[in-house]
């Protein structure tokens, strides 16, 4: 099964008076490059998601973005008071109020605003990661369904372009014969068959380790160069067939033998 590189999927889930929202977003890449872009509060999480995500894609480059949206009225059960922290926030106030009069003293509004005096229950703030994760793995599961059907919508239509050129370069054979050799194949038929088989087929007889010692074995059986190449041309598409119905690589050993 071919897979495509490119993909997208996202997903969201409640946690407490939190939502999270998580999106998969992968373009071709020659390598697996995997970015985020989420909240610093849960970059802790980063080696962990890079895990999951490198567990399920081998390459691509792919963007994760996170984002962790609050409650904008949350219910007061939902928060808990630092009073450790804001005893300490009055003390520094306090004194530096003695020392500087002049400075105005912070307000409720300033004491609640610090980063850390409101919070989250303990029991939520420690199942976050667990939520976060969990969601990874759910998008990740929609995300490589997406990729499987853009996979297998472009195997058809590989296979269906190798058709073509295979009836092409057919009509081709029957119609040159025993002439071949006085027609410039390169010139002849589709374009399509000129760029995708002919100089290919031309390269591997003469410079290709694999090919090349099969090639001065059909130039020692008297036939022409033009002929050769026709023949491996017929080759490269057999083995397109099999590479993009198995979805798995060319492999020179068992190809060779073929």
């Amino acid at each position: 099964m071919i897979n495509s590189m490119t993909g997208f999927a996202n997903g969201s889930a409640e946690h407490g008076s939190k939502r999270l929202y998580l999106e998969l977003r992968a373009v071709n890449h020659r390598y697996l490059d995997i970015q985020f872009k989420m909240p610093e509060d849960l970059r802790h999480l980063e080696g962990a998601l890079r895990e999951a995500v490198s567990a399920r894609a081998a390459r691509g480059k792919i963007e994760c973005r996170i984002q962790l949206q609050h409650d904008t009225q949350p219910a007061a059960r939902s928060l808990q008071l630092n009073k450790k922290l804001v005893s300490q926030l009055a003390k520094i106030n306090n004194k530096i109020c003695r020392k500087h009069p002049d400075i105005n003293r912070l307000g409720v509004a300033d004491i609640l605003a610090f980063p850390g005096v409101l919070a989250a229950p303990a029991e939520e703030a420690g199942d976050l990661d667990e939520s976060v994760l969990r969601l990874i793995n759910e998008v990740l599961e929609s995300f490589n369904q997406a990729r499987s059907r853009e996979g297998a919508q472009l195997q058809q239509h590989l296979l269906q372009r190798l058709q073509q050129m295979e009836q092409i370069l057919d009509a081709l054979i029957k119609d040159s014969g025993t002439s071949v050799k006085y027609v410039k194949i390169s010139k002849m038929g589709d374009k399509m068959v000129r760029k995708a088989l002919y100089y290919p087929a031309r390269a591997a007889c003469l410079r290709s380790k694999l090919w090349r010692p099969w090639f001065e074995q059909k130039l020692k059986q008297g036939k022409h160069p033009k002929q050769i190449y026709v023949l491996m041309m017929c080759k490269i598409i057999k083995y397109a067939y099999a590479v993009i119905k198995s979805g798995q690589p060319f492999d020179e050993n068992r190809h060779k033998q073929a």
